[in-house]
Formats: C-alpha cells, sequence, structure tokens
C-alpha cells in the first residue's frame, strides 16, 4: 500500500474514533446545584451530568442548551431512562422528589429492579486500592499501584463514568507516553488493565476497555552501573537534599536494598547491637524473611534519623504510611548531581563493585535477597548465619571503597579552594615583581 494511502487510511481511522467517542455522550459527576445548572454549556454533541448526591439522577445538556432532568434504572437486565422535565420549568428539588418516588413506585410494584449505581473511575480506584491493593498486594506494591494511578490516569479520568472510558483514549494517551518514556507507558498500562479486570470482576464493568489493546512492550533488562565519579556526586548531592530523601539514599547505595524495602523500614527491624536489619517476609519481594547486615557508615546515617514513631521514613503527616514523595525529589537529585540513574541502579552498583572486591556471587546474592541463583532452596536456609558474617565482610569493603572515593574527591576540592585563594596573592605578587 502507498505511503499516502496508509496515512489516510489511518487518519480516517482516528477520525471515525473519535466520533464514535463523542456519540457515546461523555458523562460526569458534580454536586447539582441551581448554580452549577446554570454554568453547564452547550456542546457539539449532548451530554449527561449526574448528580453525586442521589444515585441514578442527573440532567442532560442537549447541542442547544436545553437542560433535561432524567432518572436512569434498569429493570430485569433492560436500561431504561425516564425524563422527568426540563429546567427551569422544573425546580432542582422538585426534580429530585420525582427521581426519588419513581425509584421508590419501581420497588413497590415488585417489578425487581436493578438500580444502575454508576460510578465514577476516581471512586472506583479508591475502592480499589482499599479492598484490593491494601489487602492482596504488598505495602510496596499497593504504594506504586497508588502512586502510578494517581500520576498517569487520576487526572485524566478522575470524574468519568467507568463505561464511558473508551479503548481509543487510552490507546492515544499509551502512545503520547510511549514516544518519550517506553518504560514508564509500559507500568501505566500494566496497572490501568489490573484496576479493570477488577473492575470487570466486581461487575463494575460489563467489559474492560484495555481488553484487546496490544502495545508490544518489551522490557530490556538495565545493565546501569555508576561509575565511581558518578557514586561520589549522587552521594554528595543526596546529602545536599537532608531528611528523609539523604538517608534514604544513601542507605540505598550502602546496603543493595530495594527501595521499597527501605523505605518501609521500622526501628523494630533494626538490632543496633548487631548492626542487622531483619525484613519480615511482607516486604520483601520473594516473600522470605530477609536479615542483612550494615555498616559503620550506615550505622552513622541511622544514627542521624529523627524519631518519630516506629517508621524511619514516615510519610508527611502520616506516621503509619512510608515516604512518597519519590518522583518530585529525584527531580531535584538529578539536577543537583547531574547523573541520569534510577533508585535501583544503586542496587545493580552495590553488587558489581563487591564482586570487583572479590566477594563471591553466593554472598552477594544472601545481601540482595535473591532466591533464584547460585545457592537457594534448604542451603540457603541453614547456611544464614554463614553468611551474614561474609556479607559483613561485603558490606565494610564498600564502605571502605566510598569513604576512600569521598576523602579523595573531598581533597581535590579542597586543593582547588586552596589554588583559587592563592592565586590573586600570586597574581600580585607577579604583578609587584614586574
Amino acid at each position: 500500500m502507498p505511503i499516502a494511502n496508509l496515512l489516510r487510511s489511518r487518519s480516517l481511522y482516528v477520525l471515525r474514533a473519535a466520533k464514535k467517542i463523542r456519540k457515546l455522550g461523555i458523562r460526569t459527576m458534580a454536586r447539582l446545584n441551581d448554580l452549577t445548572l446554570r454554568s453547564l454549556q452547550p456542546r457539539k454533541h449532548q451530554y449527561v451530568v449526574f448528580d453525586d448526591s442521589l444515585p441514578n439522577f442527573g440532567v442532560r445538556v442537549g447541542a442547544t442548551g436545553t437542560l433535561s432532568f432524567f432518572v436512569m434504572y434498569s429493570v430485569h437486565g433492560r436500561r431504561r431512562r425516564d425524563t422527568l422535565g426540563r429546567f427551569p420549568v422544573l425546580a432542582l428539588a422538585e426534580a429530585r422528589k420525582l427521581a426519588r418516588d419513581r425509584l421508590a413506585r419501581i420497588i413497590v410494584e415488585g417489578k425487581n429492579p436493578h438500580v444502575t449505581t454508576a460510578k465514577t473511575f476516581g471512586e472506583a480506584v479508591d475502592d480499589f486500592f482499599k479492598l484490593y491493593c491494601e489487602t492482596q498486594n504488598k505495602p510496596s506494591t499497593a504504594q506504586e499501584t497508588q502512586r502510578l494511578m494517581r500520576r498517569d490516569w487520576l487526572p485524566l479520568f478522575s470524574r468519568r463514568l467507568l463505561e464511558d472510558i473508551h479503548p481509543r483514549e487510552i490507546s492515544l494517551e499509551i502512545d503520547r507516553k510511549r514516544r518519550d518514556r517506553p518504560e514508564a507507558a509500559r507500568h501505566a498500562f500494566s496497572v490501568l488493565r489490573k484496576f479493570f479486570n477488577w473492575a470487570k470482576q466486581h461487575r463494575l464493568v460489563k467489559h474492560s476497555p484495555c481488553d484487546g489493546l496490544q502495545f508490544g512492550f518489551r522490557s530490556n533488562p538495565r545493565t546501569r552501573v555508576l561509575s565511581e565519579i558518578e557514586l561520589v556526586k549522587v552521594f554528595t548531592a543526596a546529602d545536599d537534599l537532608g531528611y528523609p530523601y539523604a538517608p534514604i539514599v544513601h542507605l540505598l547505595m550502602l546496603t543493595g536494598q530495594r527501595r521499597g524495602e527501605i523505605a518501609n523500614l521500622r526501628w523494630s527491624h533494626i538490632n543496633e547491637a548487631e548492626r542487622t536489619v531483619t525484613l519480615p517476609r511482607q516486604l520483601t519481594k520473594n516473600g522470605r524473611e530477609h536479615t542483612f547486615p550494615y555498616g559503620p557508615l550506615a550505622a552513622k546515617v541511622i544514627a542521624a534519623i529523627p524519631q518519630q514513631g516506629d517508621m524511619l521514613f514516615p510519610a508527611r503527616g502520616c506516621d503509619d504510611r512510608p515516604y512518597s514523595g519519590w518522583s518530585k525529589t529525584k527531580i531535584v537529585l538529578d539536577d543537583r548531581c547531574r547523573v541520569h540513574f534510577t533508585l535501583h541502579d544503586l542496587r545493580r552498583t552495590w553488587a558489581t563493585y563487591v564482586a570487583e572486591l572479590g566477594v563471591h556471587p553466593w554472598v552477594i546474592e544472601a545481601q540482595l535477597n535473591h532466591v533464584s541463583g547460585v545457592v537457594s532452596g534448604i542451603a540457603a536456609v541453614y547456611n544464614r548465619d554463614k553468611y551474614l558474617n561474609e556479607t559483613r565482610e561485603a558490606v565494610e569493603k564498600f564502605e571502605i571503597k566510598l569513604a576512600a572515593l569521598l576523602e579523595k574527591s573531598l581533597n581535590r576540592k579542597l586543593r582547588s579552594t586552596l589554588a583559587a585563594d592563592t592565586l590573586p596573592s600570586a597574581a600580585k605578587a607577579t604583578s609587584t615583581h614586574s
């Protein structure tokens, strides 16, 4: 097919999809009052607004600007919408009373109506968080799901009814995201698909708008390892950001643990006398309790953290939830250190450096809490104490190397400062001599 014809056919497809979306009549929810009703403006196609104080009651806004109250329900599986009258001939309070009477009469007549309780995307997402994420997922997974939904989808669909969200809208948004951030687009689609599958199981929608959408995502494993100079830049730049982000980054760098595990740390997990941390299985990715040591430098980081409850890094204004301001603070850190990396790259960097220092692979896996690898199963359980001693040596080796890098960088900066201070004097002496 010629390129021109291909582009023309794709344009026609997009136009048809857009027309179909308009024909659906975009619906929202609002607190209906006289001021709200008078502020509703006509559009090219009619649309409806549901009243969030009375389910199934709303107003239809015609293309000419006419406002018609209606009540929606279903009887024996068939949806019906009864028009009650036009505003302002029919007042809002009278329309609400008529809607209640109509629904009550249907029930009294024994028609066994299944009243349609239309949910907005935002309301359904709140239920999804409470009923599924907080009960079925680990805290770190639930937190990440909430972060992605709030970042990618709630700004778009928060007040839209679930059944009005069209596959083409999702497809266009994913295509937009993947141009600049393909990995972010993959995660965004994954979490939305999980949500709509849950909504379909709970009969909130008949069909998921994500069904049939295929984007050909490929997850490429990351291989990024920070250089020695980059390690120093990240460590010192994070130090300038202060609590809680600075100690989080420092502990990630010094222990090789996952972001969610460090963010969820509690004082009850830490044995300061033994310099060990024991993560309960609810926090670990593989569902196994994980004990790992930390060195003197990490001990200083922990000692400087203010104790304001059991959690080391609670969310702002909430003592029982972990820190969640990842995106905004990471942007600030990137701007200060001028290093392109992810926080998970620090974990890979730790493993790479200790391997270069002569640490055995099975010791590295023990510190990282990897299940699959050189040693697994019952052998890993029985050798836990032995590995604890070896992982402690590995942690201390890395701390010695990092401390040397930081000292070297500090000495270099001092020499530069001293040279800058003596330069004017030297220049002045030269000028006098001449």
